[in-house]
């Protein structure tokens, strides 16, 4: 049985080299490389052993570096999905502050029609005088809160003690307005 196979494996490679040879495979593929080879093996001093040596210590490389990037690719993974969480997280930061700040101005009107109508009941000079102590702004979204009798009254009487003043509540007056 062994004679045969060997037999059978010589016919094999005779009639391939036969059809290489006849498809001109020879002289336009096989020879050029095997011919590149040898010369790279003699400028080299390679043999044949450290080319296999050389091209293991390659596909070693190669393997480590699929390891590597499969590493990578793993944290951009888990970076992504921490990405997300933390993004999810300040979507909720963000609506939970978005609902305080609404609440808080919404106290803050409450806190100024209070303070409107406390200043409606004194008399314009009172608020006139308070209106020394008071920012312009807020005194402006007071007024402004204010029946426009009363306030043109407070008005009139913060004129008469400071005409600076009286112009720049004026001022925030209108950008209140405008901003309505």
């Amino acid at each position: 049985m062994k004679k045969y196979f060997f037999f059978f494996l010589f016919l094999l490679l005779l009639f391939s080299g036969f059809f290489i040879y006849q498809l001109g495979m020879w002289d336009n593929t096989i020879k050029p490389r095997l011919m590149d080879y040898l010369e790279l093996r003699e400028q080299t001093g390679e043999t044949f052993q450290d080319s296999l040596e050389t091209a293991k210590k390659t596909q070693m490389n190669v393997e480590e570096k699929k390891e590597m990037i499969q590493t990578i690719e793993k944290e951009q993974e888990m970076h992504k999905e921490l990405l997300n969480r933390q993004k999810k997280e300040m979507d909720s930061i963000k609506t939970e502050i978005e609902s305080l700040l609404t609440v808080k101005e919404s106290d803050n009107e409450e806190n100024l029609n209070a303070l409107a109508g406390i200043y409606e009941s004194m008399k314009p000079s009172e608020v006139a005088l308070l209106a020394q102590n008071i920012d312009e702004k807020l005194l402006a979204k007071i007024l402004v809160r204010m029946k426009t009798r009363k306030a043109a009254k407070v008005m009139d009487e913060i004129t008469k003690t400071d005409p600076q003043k009286s112009a720049s509540i004026t001022d925030n007056i209108m950008k209140l307005k405008l901003e309505e």
